[in-house]
């Protein structure tokens, strides 16, 4: 595979989906109400700067600030919002979202020798795999907040 081609599908079906899971986190999680299709745009947008992102090959630490300052840039924009309450809701869901992949991904990379962090982090395939359980938690996660009705503002 291409790192051309790597770059489109772990944009297109890892990036576009965790940022949708982002926002609704995050806004459910502080009570704010946002639009469904300004999620999408965000999304879609952000998938864009991750294709670019991923090209570019910028190392793990820095393209994860680079996305969630983006994505409250985004945010701010798009929602005609301040930044500073456009970054609560993306930071909420960007460090939940972060410690569920650190988790999981030490987890196999401590079970299984043969992996190591940069394969989960270029390998579409690899990351696609162990992508999963985090959807599904992620999922899961979302549901449980929004049918408690738990916010933390």
């Amino acid at each position: 595979m291409t790192d051309l081609t790597n770059a489109v599908l772990l944009s297109i079906f890892i990036s576009f989906p965790e940022v949708i899971w982002v926002l609704l986190f995050g806004f459910t999680l502080t009570g704010m109400k946002v639009k469904i299709k300004n999620v999408i745009l965000i999304a879609l947008i952000q998938t864009l700067i991750a294709f670019l992102v991923n090209i570019l090959n910028i190392r793990l630490g820095i393209h994860t600030i680079i996305q969630s300052a983006t994505t409250c840039l985004l945010v701010a924009l798009v929602l005609k919002i301040k930044l500073y309450h456009a970054m609560l809701p993306v930071l909420i869901g960007v460090f939940t979202q972060g410690i569920m992949q650190v988790t999981l991904y030490s987890l196999v990379i401590f079970l299984f020798s043969q992996f190591d962090a940069t394969q989960l982090c270029v390998n579409f395939k690899i990351t696609f795999i162990f992508q999963i359980p985090i959807i599904i938690l992620s999922i899961l996660l979302l549901l449980v907040v929004k049918k408690k009705n738990i916010t933390i503002l």
